[in-house]
Parts: C-alpha cells; sequence; structure tokens
C-alpha cells in the first residue's frame, strides 16, 4: 500500500506518537510504502530546526538531522512536479498533494484542516491517522 504522510503527521508522530507514530510504525516496518519528495524533506528540515520543537527534541535525546534521517530511512524520495489545484484553502498544500498524486497513493495522512476537508484528490482518500489506521489496520 503506497501512502503519503503529511509533514505534520511526521513531527506528531516521531515526537509525540500516538496514532500518528502508529502510522509511521507501520512506514519503519514495511508494512506500507511511504512516499516523499526533496520539497518535503526540507520542509521537514526546516520544521524540526524550529526552537519551539528544540525542548522536545532535547527531551526524546534526538536531534534534528537524526528525525530527518528516520523520515528518509521510511520513505522512497519522488520527484513530484506541483500540479495547479484550484480547490486549495492554502496553495502551500499543493506539494503534498503533489506527491500523492505522483505516488499513486493509496492514501494520504494528514491532520490539516485545509487538506482534510478536501476529502480526496485524484481518487486518492485524505485520512487522520487515525481514519487510516480504522480503515486497514483495524485492531482485533
Amino acid at each position: 500500500m503506497n501512502v503519503v504522510i503529511d509533514t505534520n503527521i511526521w513531527v506528531s508522530g516521531l515526537l509525540w506518537g500516538g496514532p500518528p507514530g502508529q502510522g509511521l510504525q507501520l512506514a519503519r516496518q514495511g508494512q506500507i510504502t511511504a512516499y516523499t519528495s526533496p520539497a518535503q524533506l526540507e520542509e521537514l528540515a526546516r520544521t524540526f530546526n524550529k526552537p519551539k520543537l528544540q525542548p522536545k527534541l532535547r527531551q526524546l535525546g534526538i536531534a534534528a538531522d537524526s528525525a530527518i534521517g528516520a523520515v528518509r530511512e521510511a520513505t522512497q524520495v519522488i520527484a513530484a512536479p506541483i500540479l495547479p489545484i484550484d480547490r486549495l484553502r492554502d496553495p502551500d498544500d499543493a506539494s503534498i498533494l503533489a506527491i500523492a498524486i505522483a505516488a499513486t497513493a493509496d492514501s494520504l495522512i494528514s491532520g490539516d484542516l485545509d487538506l482534510l476537508t478536501l476529502t480526496e484528490i485524484s481518487g486518492v482518500p485524505i485520512l487522520t491517522p487515525q481514519d487510516f489506521l480504522v480503515r486497514y489496520f483495524p485492531s482485533p
């Protein structure tokens, strides 16, 4: 199963766990194939280096570079040309949608309300981590 994991889910899952962390574990274990792009990796680098996240990273004993390395290890990096999408409330979201389209993803996992209100893009459902887990990996 091919998925795209939005930046906010990578950050939440790596730093706080919960359902976002469970989704990341699926990628690390090879149960899903997560895709990213060079642009998303740059966004992750900027995000993990923000001063507001430094206390949490220190608490966990990891550096921003290590967090980004964890993303790189759990993903396939692909080129994802940004396409014009008129339904976007936030034009910056076009880059994550481009990855989902380029990867022919089965799902895009996000916590971004601007994306979640779309519900799908080019047939790719946009789901919260909890909804993704319930739909594809229900607990016994």
